[in-house]
């Protein structure tokens, strides 16, 4: 089986070494050639079968894929932030414990931020009114409450979108809906949409 250097990765499939780092993380096999330099190969068999879960054939399974992919990369940048000391979030829940989203975000300065995560044909969401009468219905609730915490909905984009990601996203709004090609997934940085609520 040939084995094959980060670097050759990314040159062919024309993607970042950050992107191949977070592969490795979360599960892609890799051979450690020394322990003490750290020097990585991957199989290309291995690889290749890794990258099948990416193509699914069945919608059912690109959904799940696709929404497995964002995240775990969103709880990755999430856990790589808080384990920063100067970090700006002071709570993250994926556990649903708070609400019924896929995160719960408090942050320093006392905003809350829940993230939805879906995906979509890219059809439907240009189509449709930008926020639908649950989500609405749901912040007016919290908003009685006197909770404001700001929405957050990341649409993975299934079909052609025009751009990598189509943002509708204003810090002053409570609602935000950013899609996101599902080639470009891994490029996605949640990190940068939190530190605009700072």
């Amino acid at each position: 089986m040939p084995l094959l250097t980060i670097n050759e990765i990314c040159e062919h499939y024309k993607i970042s070494r950050k992107t191949v780092e977070r592969w490795m993380h979360r599960g892609l096999p890799v051979v450690k050639l020394n322990a003490n330099n750290g020097s990585v190969r991957i199989e290309e068999y291995q690889l290749e079968k890794w990258l099948s879960g990416l193509n699914a054939e069945k919608i059912g399974d690109r959904i799940r894929w696709h929404e497995y992919e964002l995240k775990h990369q969103i709880s990755y940048d999430l856990a790589s932030c808080q384990s920063n000391k100067n970090t700006f979030i002071q709570l993250v829940d994926e556990c649903k414990l708070i609400y019924p989203h896929d995160y719960y975000i408090k942050l320093e300065n006392g905003k809350e931020i829940l993230i939805s995560i879906q995906c979509s044909d890219g059809k439907t969401f240009r189509s449709q009114e930008f926020v639908d009468s649950q989500i609405e219905s749901f912040i007016r609730q919290l908003h009685q409450e006197n909770r404001k915490p700001y929405l957050l909905i990341l649409d993975i984009d299934l079909g052609n979108a025009d751009e990598e990601y189509t943002l509708h996203f204003d810090v002053t709004r409570f609602i935000n809906k950013v899609v996101i090609k599902s080639q470009y997934i891994l490029e996605f940085d949640i990190i940068s949409y939190l530190q605009a609520f700072k």
